[in-house]
């Protein structure tokens, strides 16, 4: 897998409802499967070397209101590659 497409979601914080965070509500690969992340892995502050991505730096600008969703596809480096896929090639 060359790329991944991530979806971005403004939601509320569990701890604060009047917080918006990002969170990561779902994965596509380039053959079209797609999959959700289980709840307490969705906010971003789990995906450090995501955010440090060109793609998230341009992407989090653009998310400002609850519930706006965008898709971004992410090239996968050696060093995400070993985050979110493993030697079968599988997420």
């Amino acid at each position: 897998m060359e790329k991944l497409q991530f979806e971005f979601t403004v939601v509320a914080s569990t701890k604060d409802e009047k917080t918006n965070i990002t969170a990561i509500s779902s994965i596509n690969t380039e053959e079209g499967k797609k999959y959700v992340l289980p709840a307490e892995f969705r906010h971003i502050g789990y995906h450090k070397k995501l955010m440090k991505t060109e793609n998230y730096s341009k992407l989090k600008n653009t998310l400002k209101i609850r519930h706006q969703k965008r898709r971004v596809w992410i090239k996968m480096t050696k060093e995400l590659k070993d985050i979110y896929i493993d030697e079968d090639q599988n997420l």
